[in-house]
């Protein structure tokens, strides 16, 4: 579907209603895939499928396209024609989120053409602008939050994979833990890097600095006779 919309041949498919959204679709395509004079040549073809189904959003959203990619050719002129009729719309449908929508994906168009226009649209110009920053930090904290939920269940799939074997084996080695003469934080810390964890590993898996793990392995290499941590191994059960 998405090659049958997007191919360079292909008709506006559909009904009255479906048409504007396909066109649009089309139109972003081009804009994004940087073909603007493939666009620039579908442009009366866009505007009638949105101007006949009487779809004022995706109208404004059909020239901003045409303004955008005019600007990326140099024709400024076409472009404040383009720009200048979709502010119109929004100003007569007081829709400016439509125009926000846009400025949020490109925010430089506003600001490149601004100056080229009279200054009854500076108002809605810069409720666009100032729509386009709220939408782009609406992405931007979505777009944070999804790495720190990504981030809290690797890090607890990390954990999960440790600690239990950890605790069993804790139990079970308690005996050799106290023939050594480690502390059970010192012992942890020797088992997690005789498993082959590295010191940063250790920190996250413990909540501890990496200045802790350090000094508690120095001091446990030099108990056991050991130079590092491959000296370990051997002396040190360890978790698969």
């Amino acid at each position: 579907m998405w090659y049958a919309i997007c191919s360079e041949d292909s008709d506006l498919l559909c009904n009255r209603y479906t048409a504007p959204y396909f066109a649009l679709v089309k139109a972003m395509y081009f804009l994004r895939s940087g073909k603007y004079d493939l666009l620039s040549g579908h442009t009366e073809q866009f505007f009638n499928a949105a101007d006949s189904a009487e779809n004022e959003a995706v109208s404004i959203a059909l020239r901003l396209c045409t303004a955008q990619a005019s600007l990326s050719l140099g024709s400024f002129e076409r472009a404040s024609m383009a720009l200048t009729r979709a502010l119109d719309i929004a100003m007569e449908n007081r829709i400016p989120s439509a125009l926000g929508e846009f400025c949020a994906a490109f925010p430089e168009l506003f600001g490149q053409i601004e100056q080229m226009l009279p200054e009854k649209y500076s108002v809605i110009i810069h409720q666009a602008q100032r729509l386009g920053a709220e939408f782009r930090r609406g992405v931007e904290t979505v777009r944070t939050y999804e790495i720190t939920y990504a981030a809290s269940v690797q890090r607890d799939n990390f954990a999960e994979h440790y600690l239990a074997p950890l605790k069993s084996l804790l139990d079970s080695a308690e005996s050799l833990r106290q023939e050594l003469g480690l502390s059970v934080t010192a012992f942890k810390y020797a088992v997690m890097a005789a498993s082959g964890l590295e010191n940063k590993e250790i920190c996250r898996l413990f909540s501890v600095s990496e200045d802790s793990v350090k000094s508690s392995l120095k001091r446990t290499f030099a108990a056991l006779g050991v130079k590092n941590r491959r000296g370990l191994i051997g002396k040190i059960p360890t978790i698969k």
